[in-house]
């Protein structure tokens, strides 16, 4: 008689715990998602010269250097238009690297544009070089 009365019970404590999953899952996805990108790429690299091709120069980004930040998960990737000099932070999850935008593309002005009659370079889309 005790087996009966406790059986509806469970089904709905393991439905309940379920939906508890699904929602706390689903959270998680709406916190993360904007901060990193949804396509995963091979390698650091790879992820932020994606980044820096969708973003305003004076001149193509040209690859700089990389930097391993303080966890083996972390690569910086530096790129510079001989303008402005960027920043991309690139997170490795499951084997597939992510530009985290939380970091990334700190912009830093390199130099000014000269004045004396030469015509200042266009901000628009260059892409990376090479």
């Amino acid at each position: 008689m005790q087996n009966k009365i406790l059986r509806p019970s469970i089904k709905k404590l393991l439905i309940l715990v379920t939906v508890i999953i699904i929602l706390l899952l689903s959270l998680n996805l709406v916190l993360v998602i904007p901060t990193i990108n949804l396509i995963g790429y091979t390698s650091a690299y790879s992820a932020c010269r994606d980044e820096a091709m969708h973003s305003k120069s004076y001149f193509p980004w040209a690859y700089v250097k990389e930097e391993q930040g303080q966890s083996a998960t972390t690569v910086y990737v530096s790129f510079d238009d001989s303008v402005i000099k960027l920043s991309c932070k690139a997170v490795q999850t499951g084997g597939m690297w992510y530009v985290d935008k939380n970091e990334s593309f700190e912009v830093g002005l390199g130099i000014a544009c000269p004045s004396s009659g030469y015509p200042c370079p266009q901000w628009d889309y260059h892409g990376v070089s090479p």
